[in-house]
Formats: C-alpha cells, structure tokens, sequence
C-alpha cells in the first residue's frame, strides 16, 4: 500500500489554481462592463446637459461638470469632448468619451486599452 500523504494538498493545489482564476476573470469580466456602461452614462449626461446649455461644448467644461456623477471613472483619466454643429435649423451634438481599462489579470484582453463611447442628438433648435 502507498503512502497517501499530501495527496489533498495536490488536489486542492490544482483545483484551487482553477477555482481562482475563474473567480478573478469572472470578477475581472464585471468590473469591465461595470466600466462601460459608467463611461455610456457620463456620455449620456453630457449629451442631456449639451441639450439645455448651449455653452456647454469643448473638452474641460464638460468634463468637470459630468465627471463627478460615476465615483468608478477615475476624472483624470477621463476625456469628454462635446461638438455642436447647426444645419438647417437642427443642431447636431457630438459627446465623444474615452476612459483606459487595464486589466488585472493580463491574460485577459478585453477590448483593447481604451473604452470609448460616442453619442449623437440631432434636435430642432426651436
């Protein structure tokens, strides 16, 4: 008869290894959706208050306004740009956004370095 010792040591050893990793790519898969969809909210915003303040355009007013509403997105590492063109009677409004993700676990490539997001409202300017 062999010598079973340390046998449930290597069993939890390589189950464990598995057990964790999928845990952390599991926890790493929500917090880059997490991201996403704080960085499409702060884009919606902007949009929403590019609506009803015809001042609010360019790159810094924005992003000081709208930055502090998602406490996720770190307001340093965020760019929000607001464009408006008027044609026609309608104004077009541009918000583009931008925010780097880094994953922790490398071996995950989640959609490149970069999240961006663009939203565009067409709207009568009467």
């Amino acid at each position: 008869m062999r010598c079973r010792k340390g046998t449930t040591s290597l069993e939890f050893a390589i189950v464990g290894a598995l057990f964790f990793a999928m845990l952390i790519g599991t926890m790493e898969v929500g917090r880059f959706y997490f991201t996403q969809q704080s960085l499409r909210e702060v884009t919606a915003a902007a949009a929403r208050r590019a609506m009803v303040d015809a001042s609010f355009s360019g790159c810094a007013a924005p992003l000081e306004e709208v930055a502090g509403m998602t406490p996720l997105l770190r307001s340093t590492s965020l760019t929000l740009c607001v464009t408006r063109t008027t044609s026609a009677g309608l104004t077009t409004l541009t918000v583009d956004a931008a925010y780097p993700f880094a994953a922790v676990l490398p071996m995950l490539q989640l959609d490149g370095n970069q999240l961006t997001d663009r939203t565009t409202v067409t709207f009568s300017n009467d």
